[in-house]
């Protein structure tokens, strides 16, 4: 019985599996140029595993019991050597006859980079949870290949690291800094348990104070200050003037300034 997919997945995979094709056909069509013993082990190793990944994927979406996710084994490669050298010239080639070495493992490099940037894509459109495993571990066997296929390019000389100047360097790198893991005061939990008599106002309170119409009014301070914060604010604006309290009835003190100009404006008429 066949699987059922989403739609996402099946144009995911539809382009995935011919990405794959197009890879291990290529494949065949580069080998024979290739020059060196070693790149054309590591191509061998290679072709034989992308046909066997591909096979399994086959199994699975047609529903023959394929297995789990195959990882590429590479071998323990050595540190890049970094800095540019005098490098030979490179341009298209005017026939097949000229392909070298360079041109089958850059070109090499080039499909493994794409078949990995092709299946994360995918594994982040697939429901299927061995689907989007397979996926994952599609893009992670790329990129091993793609790195061991760099690795050998660069000790040929192939693939040189350009480097930047040791000022440069420390300016554009050194100049990051850790963050501080300490959690933020608006993000910590209350310190102790509310004391008998008093309840910590309701958030309903401070937040639906803004824009809208209500008498009281709430500051930047006690919306973003922890609740041990706003309780202090709170029993200190109710000692000091009870209007000042968060969600009282009373007026403002602007409204009370208003009230007492507009009393004197009535008391003196040559005003």
């Amino acid at each position: 019985m066949q699987q059922q997919f989403g739609a996402h997945e099946i144009m995911e995979l539809h382009e995935v599996l011919n990405a794959s094709i197009d890879a291990i056909n290529l494949g065949q069509v580069y080998l024979p140029y290739v020059r060196d013993p070693e790149l054309r082990q590591i191509i061998s190793n290679q072709m034989q595993f992308m046909t066997a990944e591909y096979n399994n994927l086959i199994y699975h979406i047609n529903g023959r019991g394929g297995g789990q996710a195959i990882p590429y084994r590479t071998p323990l490669s050595t540190p890049g050597q970094y800095g540019v050298q005098n490098a030979n010239p490179v341009q298209p080639l005017n026939s097949p006859e000229q392909m070298g070495d360079r041109d089958v493992a850059s070109a090499f490099l080039g499909l493994h980079k794409t078949g990995a940037v092709m299946k994360m894509h995918a594994a982040l459109e697939c429901a299927d949870p061995e689907v989007r495993a397979a996926m994952l571990q599609g893009a992670n066997n790329c990129a091993h290949q793609a790195y061991e296929i760099w690795s050998y390019m660069n000790r040929r000389g192939y693939y040189q690291i350009p480097v930047l100047q040791e000022m440069a360097q420390t300016n554009m790198l050194r100049g990051y800094q850790p963050m501080n893991q300490a959690m933020p005061p608006h993000l910590q939990p209350p310190s102790g348990p509310v004391e008998a008599g008093q309840s910590s106002p309701p958030e309903s309170t401070v937040t639906s104070s803004v824009g809208t119409n209500q008498g009281a009014s709430a500051n930047a301070s006690q919306i973003f200050s922890s609740p041990a914060y706003r309780k202090q604010q709170t029993m200190t604006g109710s000692a000091s003037n009870p209007n000042l309290t968060m969600g009282g009835s009373g007026q403002s003190p602007l409204h009370s300034l208003t009230d007492q100009h507009e009393s004197e404006h009535k008391a003196d008429p040559l005003m």
